[in-house]
């Protein structure tokens, strides 16, 4: 810690104190300090006062510097004494920046120390007068442009009446090669509307917005990343000239009204499998069924990938193909259902739908189909974003759940059903949760039931069914679907339904 001089000026005096100060600190913290250690004393330093523009009350904006052996260089406000060249035996002067009459004061501009910028907001004419500008203050930024008669400095006079009053604007511009602002710069202004700024003739702007909730955002230009992308003379030409600001009619007079969005239903819970005991008939019902054989059909195929899972990006082809194969071996091991067990596909290809059919009746008496379902596609306005591995994704977490679907278009109608009820207890049995927002479930069902016509389901001459497990674009019940442990649960379930539909 050492012990510093600090001269602060308050209204038209100075007011002079000696404070202990580390040189790590920054400028604003030790003068924090210091206005708390002088609060209650004669010299108070006050840190609030009434801006002329609005009326009301706000803090008073600070500006540092460092005078040393006669000469005063700017100090930033943020940065640490040390890192600032800070002496031994310097003094640290302070000053409040003075609030105007319809002026807009900016503290931070880029190149000038710190100083503050003034942003002209009443109308001035082009010649005669030196209208400052901006800023990048808090991140959020702020752009400038000077008036006086050297070139590049010549400015237009803007005004934004957009309503509603009090909406967000931002202009992005390119001040590349103008005075003051180096090579490559790029600014911001930000602020809210009605306002009146000045905006320098030679400024490229790259995008306007203007915002405000409830309402929708009104846009002129691109993004700042696709204006980096193109060549000088692209830029040159599809750059907003800083006049055609003034032109009337640019800026709407009033934002349109956001349409209100439904709200998002919470998300569903997933499935938590487990096996479940199956209890077989006598030797009778062995002899009774041993003409029996299901045919399995794992949907999709091929390029037909069908959903795709959200962490895993595994696709619905491939993982129906998984659960069928599973189902197989499952049902092989069973003294009942030994070599009765077919598919329409037993590899990741393209098969039509008559093809399913054709592969499913050759030897069978029933047909199963195997599927997991997209949320995305089937309420695409519940869905939401997250980043997986730098990659924004997509996900629905409100839809969740297995379907059981029959149609009584099929020829075999009444066996069809039966056998989707019995799919629908098992799998509730199994621990899986039955999908509760389609609209076409049977009446006082609550076992996932769903009678809908479809054409595989219609064209079939034996009973069919088809089975959706779950949806691969819930987040948790991804991680349900592709565990290959709890494909075992979904193989007793289908032994299970099978047993009841033999009896």
């Amino acid at each position: 810690m050492q012990e510093f001089l600090w001269e602060v000026w308050t209204g038209k005096r100075n007011m002079h104190h000696r404070i202990q100060m580390a040189m790590n600190e920054t400028p604003e913290v030790a003068f924090r300090r210091l206005a708390a250690e002088l609060q209650g004393t004669e010299k108070e330093i006050s840190m609030r006062a009434l801006d002329p523009n609005t009326g009301k009350e706000v803090d008073v904006q600070w500006r540092f510097s460092c005078r040393n052996k006669g000469e005063e260089s700017p100090l930033g406000g943020k940065q640490a004494f040390s890192a600032q060249g800070v002496q031994e035996g310097a003094l640290i002067v302070v000053r409040p920046v003075e609030l105007r009459a319809r002026t807009l004061y900016i503290d931070g501009f880029d190149g000038l120390g710190e100083e503050e910028i003034a942003v002209a907001s009443s109308k001035r004419s082009i010649m005669g007068f030196v209208v400052a500008a901006i800023l990048v203050l808090g991140g959020i930024g702020g752009y400038v442009f000077y008036s006086s008669g050297q070139k590049g400095f010549e400015t237009y006079s803007i005004e934004i009446n957009t309503g509603p009053k009090d909406s967000d604007f931002e202009i992005i511009a390119d001040m590349t090669g103008l005075p003051g602002f180096g090579d490559n710069k790029i600014v911001r202004l930000s602020n809210k509307t009605p306002r009146r700024f000045a905006l320098r003739r030679a400024a490229k702007i790259i995008r306007i917005a203007i915002s405000q909730k409830g309402y929708k955002t009104w846009t002129k230009g691109i993004s700042e990343n696709e204006w980096k992308k193109l060549t000088p003379a692209k830029q040159k030409e599809i750059a907003i000239e800083p006049r055609q600001l003034m032109i009337k009619g640019f800026f709407p007079k009033m934002l349109e009204v956001a349409p209100k969005e439904p709200p998002k239903p919470p998300a569903a819970a997933p499935s938590r499998p487990e096996s479940v005991k199956v209890n077989y008939p006598g030797r009778r019902w062995l002899r009774k069924i041993r003409k029996f054989r299901l045919a399995l059909d794992p949907d999709h195929g091929g390029d037909d990938k069908g959903a795709v899972g959200i962490t895993t990006q595994k696709t619905a082809s491939q993982l129906n193909l998984e659960m069928a194969s599973a189902i197989a071996k499952h049902l092989g091991r069973q003294r009942a259902f030994r070599r009765k067990v077919g598919f329409t596909r037993k590899a990741d290809k393209a098969i039509s739908m008559d093809a399913r059919i054709k592969n499913a009746r050759k030897r069978s008496k029933l047909l199963l189909q195997i599927d997991v379902a997209d949320g995305l596609k089937e309420q695409p306005k519940w869905a939401s974003k997250e980043t997986v591995g730098g990659k924004e994704v997509s996900y629905n977490d409100a839809l969740a759940g297995y379907k059981v679907v029959y149609s009584d278009q099929n020829k075999a109608a009444a066996a069809s059903e039966k056998f989707a009820k019995c799919l629908g207890d098992a799998m509730k049995l199994a621990g899986f949760l039955p999908n509760a927002s389609a609209k076409a479930t049977l009446a006082g069902s609550s076992n996932g039931v769903h009678k809908m016509s479809m054409p595989l389901l219609d064209g079939s001459p034996i009973p069919a069914v088809r089975l959706v497990v779950g949806y691969l674009t819930h987040r948790a019940e991804e991680k349900v679907l592709t565990n290959a442990d709890n494909h075992a649960p979904l193989a007793s379930a289908v032994e299970h339904a099978l047993v009841c539909y033999l009896k």
